[in-house]
């Protein structure tokens, strides 16, 4: 909904989804629901930097933590489920 401006594109590719008119309760809804969502991420700030630092949400610790996780599934030699 957001990719073009055109909420209505959307709401057609809700209802398909879903099998339901585009008039209906439920799509309605969860397009109410996903332009709120836009809304908020709208509104947050953040940088790279952002991921380095405490923040009082423990982001350095959560992001450092991620980036040993890949790092130890790429050296432990498993192999791919799917090849390119």
């Amino acid at each position: 909904m957001r990719r073009d401006g055109s909420e209505e594109r959307g709401v057609l590719v809700l209802a398909r989804l879903r099998g339901l008119d585009k008039e209906n309760e439920v799509v309605q809804r969860e397009k109410e629901e996903i332009l709120r969502a836009i809304a908020i991420e709208s509104k947050e700030e953040g940088t790279w930097g952002d991921l380095c630092r405490d923040n009082g949400i423990a982001a350095n610790k959560r992001f450092y933590l991620a980036l040993g996780i890949q790092f130890m599934q790429q050296m432990s030699g498993e192999p791919q489920l799917f090849s390119p």
